[in-house]
C-alpha cells in the first residue's frame, strides 16, 4: 500500500512584473486600481505631457523649414547656382531636424504607460497627480493565465524519494479557480 502525503502550498503568479515610466513626472490619468484585470496592450497611466507636446509641435516647425529650405536648395543646385557643400549642409540640417523630430515622438509616447501583458493589477503604488521619478513602480502586473504552485518538502524525504522508480507515481490534484463546488 502506498503512503499518501499531503503538503500545504500556495498559489502564486508563473510571470509578474513591475512596470514603470521611462522618465519621471506628473501623473495625469491613473487607469487602473489593485485588483482590476486588464488586457494587454490597455493604458494604465499617462504623465502630464503639455511640454513633450510642445516640443512635438516645435520640432515639426523646425523639420518642414528644414524640409522648404532643402527643396529651395535642391533647385538652385539643379541650376548649379550652389556648391555641393551648401547642399550637403542643408541634407544634414534637414536630416536632424527630422532626428529630432523623431526623438520628440518616442519622448511623447513614452508619457503614456501600458500593460505589456493580460494579466491582474497586483499592486498599484502612486495615486492620481502624483510625481513619480523615472523607474519607480507604478503598478506590478501579474498574469492569471500562469500559475505557480509553490510548496515545502522536508528534506528527509527527499533522501526516500527516487523518480526514477517505476513504482513512483505522484498524485495531483487539478484545481480549477472557476469551479467553486
Amino acid at each position: 500500500q502506498s503512503q499518501q502525503r499531503i503538503f500545504p502550498a500556495r498559489i502564486e503568479s508563473g510571470d509578474s512584473t513591475d512596470l514603470s515610466f521611462k522618465r519621471g513626472g506628473q501623473i495625469d490619468a491613473l487607469e487602473i486600481r489593485q485588483g482590476n484585470t486588464v488586457t494587454q496592450g490597455q493604458v494604465l497611466a499617462r504623465l502630464v505631457a503639455r511640454e513633450a507636446q510642445q516640443r512635438i509641435n516645435e520640432r515639426q516647425t523646425a523639420a518642414t523649414l528644414a524640409q522648404r529650405q532643402f527643396a529651395r536648395f535642391q533647385t538652385l543646385s539643379g541650376r548649379q547656382a550652389i556648391s555641393q557643400s551648401e547642399m550637403d549642409v542643408q541634407r544634414a540640417n534637414r536630416d536632424a531636424a527630422n532626428a529630432a523630430l523623431q526623438i520628440a515622438r518616442e519622448e511623447l509616447s513614452q508619457m503614456t504607460l501600458s500593460a505589456p501583458f493580460s494579466g491582474t493589477a497586483a499592486t498599484v503604488n502612486v495615486r492620481n497627480h502624483q510625481v513619480v521619478a523615472a523607474g519607480q513602480t507604478i503598478a506590478t502586473l501579474t498574469r492569471t493565465d500562469l500559475l505557480d504552485v509553490v510548496f515545502n518538502v522536508p528534506e528527509n524525504l527527499f533522501t526516500a524519494l527516487d523518480i526514477r522508480n517505476l513504482t513512483y507515481r505522484p498524485v495531483w490534484q487539478r484545481i480549477d479557480a472557476h469551479d467553486r463546488t
